[in-house]
């Protein structure tokens, strides 16, 4: 994708995804299913190796990537946008809004840091912002070291430290990276406010609430699937957020939360073959007509989403 994507002009192109299968094979999947699918999997990936961060992640430089391949990540940003409107939301809000062009009142880093960092530090660090004499030393030694700081802290200077720190990993490191994208993103900008940003991030996260509300059951169901349909909403508003993204991915093929409907129908099927099928380019959910208990669904349903290994059909 960053080769294809260093085009300039693709954004301009008809631009369609064909994935092949591990054994060689193309997969016979296509449409908006397959590309959201592969612009997600391109996320995941790209944070996996080119980000730092828990809860929020900030690009970081790689030998490897010169301005081509970070101008090709934004070219992916931008289609990724305006074909279904996919925004990569674990991108640290400053990062994101500088990325963009989004003029934002200046506001102070360490919360946002503190969703950067590790749970782990973020406790560290408050507990020795709240009480510095109480604070195990040689925790907050080790947590400031990882972050390649060289002045020694106490109890007047730790907070002047954090900032900086801040400042530094989620401003300073990333703005040849920034440099690289605005150009290219500039015009999608153009089309929201800083405030409007994080209302679109804050919907496109997925929630039990309104994912159960995007299922659309067929009018008439029988007693066995009215059962199903129940065990399946269920399911739903257990999942957390990574679980949610999931089942929407398998479902979607995108992670996130576009306002999309799932419909949803029944099948017999023999409980060796049994398990959910869906159809992400239509968005269409198929279950099993009968379950003896909530506990076989909800065991068959994670097994489908932890396998990642989910072929798309022209069904």
């Amino acid at each position: 994708m960053i080769q294809a994507f260093s085009d300039n002009n693709i954004l301009l192109a008809n631009v369609k995804f064909k994935r092949v299968l591990e054994n060689g094979e193309e997969e016979a999947g296509i449409g908006d299913g397959v590309f959201q699918d592969c612009i997600t999997e391109f996320w995941d990936t790209f944070f996996a190796t080119r980000t730092c961060g828990t809860t929020y992640k900030i690009p970081t430089l790689h030998h490897s990537y010169q301005e081509s391949e970070w101008e090709a990540v934004a070219r992916i940003f931008a289609i990724g946008w305006l074909r279904f409107g996919y925004l990569p939301i674990q991108l640290a809000p400053p990062f994101l809004k500088e990325a963009l062009s989004l003029p934002s009142p200046e506001t102070s880093l360490m919360e946002v840091f503190f969703n950067y960092i590790s749970p782990t530090e973020k406790d560290v660090l408050s507990e020795a912002l709240q009480d510095f004499q109480s604070a195990d030393m040689d925790e907050v030694l080790s947590v400031l070291s990882s972050h390649s700081c060289t002045v020694l802290p106490n109890e007047n200077n730790l907070q002047k430290i954090l900032e900086e720190i801040a400042h530094k990993e989620m401003v300073q490191q990333p703005a040849y990276i920034i440099k690289c994208w605005k150009p290219i993103l500039r015009s999608i900008g153009e089309t929201m406010t800083a405030e409007n940003l994080d209302k679109i991030t804050e919907n496109l996260q997925p929630k039990a609430r309104n994912v159960a509300k995007s299922i659309k059951f067929q009018q008439s169901m029988s007693q066995s699937e009215t059962t199903v349909s129940n065990h399946l909403l269920r399911f739903i508003r257990e999942r957390d957020q990574k679980e949610l993204g999931l089942f929407l991915r398998y479902c979607t093929g995108s992670d996130l939360f576009l306002s999309k409907t799932i419909e949803v129908t029944f099948k017999e099927m023999s409980e060796f073959s049994r398990r959910p099928i869906a159809h992400t380019c239509t968005q269409h959910l198929e279950l099993a007509s009968d379950y003896s208990t909530y506990a076989e669904f909800r065991a068959e349903f994670c097994s489908v989403l932890n396998s990642g290994v989910w072929v798309m059909d022209m069904s």
